[in-house]
Order: C-alpha cells, then sequence, then structure tokens
C-alpha cells in the first residue's frame, strides 16, 4: 500500500508538471499522432507492391504495429524514463541521495520518472487496434484478451528489467553508449514480425533479446495464431535467465 501510494504521489507529481508547460504537452501530443498516421501510412504504402510479407497480411501487419505502439508508449511512459534518469544522477552525482531513502532502491530508481505526454498515443492506437480487429471481423473470447494483456505485461516486465540493467551499468561505464537511442533501436526491431527473420537471428530475437514479446505474440494471440507451447518454453527460459540480473548483482535493495 506505501508503494502504491508513492506511486500515486509521483504521478501526479509528473502530471502537474506536464500542465505547467501545456504548450509542450500539446505539441508532443500532436507529433504523437503524426507518428501513428506516418507509420499506419508507410504500411499502406508497402502493401502497394506485395500482398504479404513473412506470410502477414496488410491488415495483419497494422494490427502488429498498433500493438507495438501500444507497447513502446507504455514504455516511454512509465519505466524508460527512469530508466534514462539513473545514467544523469550517476553523472550529477546524485544517485546516493536515492540509495538512501528509506524505501527499496530498484522501487525508488524504477518510479522517479514519468513521460505522460505518451498516454494520448497510447489511448488513439487503442482506438485503432480495435477498429482493425472489427474491419478484420476477429471474434476474441475473453480468455484471449486476458492472455493478450498477460504476454504484453510480461514483455514490458521482459524489457523493463534488460533496460534496467543497462542502466545501472553507467556507475561504471559513465557515457560510455547513448540508452536512449539503445532503448529506441532495440525496440524498434519489435514492430517487425520475428517470422521475417531466419536461424540463429530468429532464435536471438526470441529467447536471447525476445522482441517477439513487443508485438509479435500479442498480436497472434488477437489474430489466434499463436503457439502458447513455444511462448511459456521461451518464458521459462528467460525469467530463469533474467532473474537477479540487475539491482542483484550491485548489493541494492528491492
Amino acid at each position: 500500500m506505501k508503494h502504491l501510494k508513492i506511486i500515486a504521489l509521483l504521478l501526479r507529481n509528473s502530471l502537474m508538471s506536464h500542465l505547467e508547460y501545456r504548450f509542450s504537452f500539446i505539441m508532443w501530443s500532436i507529433t504523437s499522432i503524426l507518428w501513428i498516421m506516418l507509420t499506419l501510412i508507410s504500411i499502406e504504402f508497402i502493401f502497394g507492391h506485395v500482398n504479404s510479407i513473412a506470410g502477414w497480411t496488410k491488415n495483419q501487419m497494422l494490427l502488429i504495429a498498433t500493438v507495438f505502439g501500444i507497447f513502446s508508449s507504455i514504455m516511454w511512459m512509465f519505466f524508460l524514463p527512469s530508466a534514462i534518469n539513473i545514467t544523469k544522477l550517476v553523472r550529477k552525482g546524485t544517485l546516493d541521495f536515492y540509495l538512501l531513502k528509506p524505501i527499496g532502491n530498484r522501487f525508488l530508481l524504477s518510479t522517479n520518472q514519468f513521460s505522460l505526454d505518451n498516454f494520448p498515443r497510447a489511448c488513439i492506437l487503442v482506438l485503432i487496434m480495435f477498429g482493425l480487429i472489427d474491419s478484420m471481423g476477429l471474434k476474441i473470447s475473453f480468455l484471449s484478451w486476458i492472455q493478450f494483456i498477460l504476454f504484453l505485461l510480461i514483455g514490458l516486465g521482459i524489457f523493463y528489467n534488460i533496460f534496467f540493467t543497462a542502466a545501472v551499468t553507467s556507475i561504471w561505464f559513465i557515457d560510455i553508449f547513448n540508452l536512449e537511442d539503445l532503448y529506441a533501436n532495440i525496440l524498434n526491431v519489435g514492430r517487425l514480425p520475428t517470422h521475417i527473420f531466419e536461424g540463429f537471428t530468429k532464435l536471438s530475437f526470441m529467447f536471447i533479446l525476445p522482441v517477439m514479446f513487443v508485438a509479435t505474440f500479442p498480436a497472434q494471440i488477437l489474430l489466434g495464431t499463436a503457439d502458447i507451447t513455444m511462448a511459456i518454453t521461451g518464458l521459462v527460459i528467460l525469467i530463469q535467465d533474467l532473474r537477479g540480473k540487475s539491482m542483484n548483482f550491485l548489493g541494492f535493495s528491492h
């Protein structure tokens, strides 16, 4: 309960900050809408020359792009701002200020920054997703929606852990690479269905850097083509591989 109250307080502070700079908030929202339009138009343009890509039709590719956009919006809204802020705290020498607080280090470092200007984009993408589902005539059961949300959350958890681990390495390697660009490039791979890759590359994007959980697998659940057995097997491997890799090796508390 204490943690929920802290999150609510931090979210309120973030909202107040955005409302203080309304023009910036509005301009970012407009930019987000233009980004959505550009993405959808680019897919329309590509499918003006081909009928399918790796077995994915135009509407299916639009669906996976929409799911990717929702995933990316949530990551940038709740997780990535805090991860990026860790590197800034290290450079400024103010990380100790957070570590000495009477609350779990990982929790505080994971929730100290939010980017609520991604919220309008997420809402628009959800509406587009429902529109695509209706236009494709998909009848999605309640169980399928539960599975969709579950694996979307699993994907968010996995990439949160990966990105957080990358962020805390800045304690030793200050500014060795641009984390923001790294995060964006990794996520952008997820906008493509993993079926377009072959051999080791495909296996890597399924089990080592599991971008299949960004959009491909959640979209397959909605389409009714998901291989649950493979997903669960991969998930078990990923959980065992990722568990305790971030804050534990630093000796930080949860």
